[in-house]
């Protein structure tokens, strides 16, 4: 590892990764906060009248989402959430080969005492590295989001009977407010598994654009290429979702293998195998991908990326800077 080269790309990276990490921390924070503003049970009648239509759109069913923590882990799904992660991924994917040759750059690289692999190694790892931070930083901002948010709920108005120590429910009295800490209804634990699938996601899309830019001269063609195949493989996994006749179209879209719900429906209600790679399905009595291979496919994805973007950017041929 050239460290010399680590830190020149940190520098060109740092500012987008400040703002990618701010973006997401606040997000979470108050995406938390305005759970805790809307009341459970109002929630759960106007979600119940709308199920019928977007049901189908949901990989969990209606009595997950009706949870706290389902309502929380709504966060994994906002496009803010995505776009950060993925612009991380693709800037710096893209700033691996094809934006050094377009910018004229590789060429002095080169001229130094450095290798092809210890300047890609360089962009690789700090695309990693910041993907990691970033996934730390979502779950920062999910826990505290968690520790300082209450709760608004209602409860029927009592009657005390002093001499018996006792209440009574009074149904004709207006209903009572109270504030309750988000952190007894939910638990942090359960948002992890969701945490890694979105890093393993932004693993995935880095390792996939730093295989364009290794074969490309141009910046401006790998990111219209990168962002494309994004946009479309977007396209199909709503449609394999909202098709049902459609659903085979899921398996050629990498964003079937990011499932942050179904990772946090786990992890809430099977805590024994939020890490399993398989899991038994009962009712076909067979083993099925678990919690943990979603994220494990994703980062396989990530490898093969890689792998192909040094092999690709050490046998190819460097054009000369126009």
């Amino acid at each position: 590892m050239n460290w010399t080269l680590v830190r020149r790309e940190w520098r060109e990276a740092r500012w987008l990764f400040i703002g990618c990490a701010i973006a997401m921390f606040a997000f979470c924070w108050m995406r938390v906060w305005i759970v805790g503003r809307v009341d459970m049970a109002r929630f759960q009648v106007v979600l119940e009248q709308l199920w019928d239509e977007v049901g189908d759109f949901s990989p969990v069913p209606l009595s997950q989402i009706l949870t706290y923590t389902g309502r929380v882990g709504w966060a994994f799904t906002e496009p803010i959430m995505i776009i950060c992660m993925v612009a991380w991924s693709v800037t710096r994917g893209s700033a691996a080969v094809s934006a050094k040759i377009g910018g004229g750059i590789m060429e002095m690289l080169l001229a130094q005492p450095v290798s092809r692999s210890q300047v890609l190694l360089a962009n690789m790892f700090v695309t990693t590295v910041g993907v990691i931070l970033l996934t730390f930083v979502t779950w920062v901002g999910m826990y505290v989001g968690i520790q300082t948010t209450e709760v608004k709920e209602t409860r029927m108005a009592r009657i005390d009977v002093p001499l018996f120590g006792l209440g009574i429910p009074n149904p004709f009295a207006a209903r009572e407010e109270f504030r309750t800490p988000l952190s007894a209804k939910t638990h942090i634990k359960f948002f992890t598994t969701a945490c890694i699938n979105l890093g393993a996601l932004g693993l995935c899309i880095a390792g996939l654009t730093t295989a364009l830019s290794a074969m490309d001269r141009y910046r401006w063609r790998t990111l219209g290429i990168i962002i494309g195949f994004v946009i479309i493989e977007m396209m199909l996994r709503l449609l394999a979702a909202s098709v049902e006749s459609a659903s085979w179209v899921g398996w050629f879209t990498v964003f079937t293998l990011y499932q942050p719900e179904t990772a946090i429906m786990v992890s809430q209600n099977s805590p024994e195998v939020t890490w399993n790679l398989l899991i038994d399905n009962p009712v076909r009595n067979t083993s099925q991908w678990g919690p943990l291979a979603a994220p494990l496919w994703l980062v396989a994805i990530s490898i093969l990326g890689y792998v192909v973007a040094t092999l690709g950017f050490l046998r190819r041929d460097l054009p000369a800077p126009l």
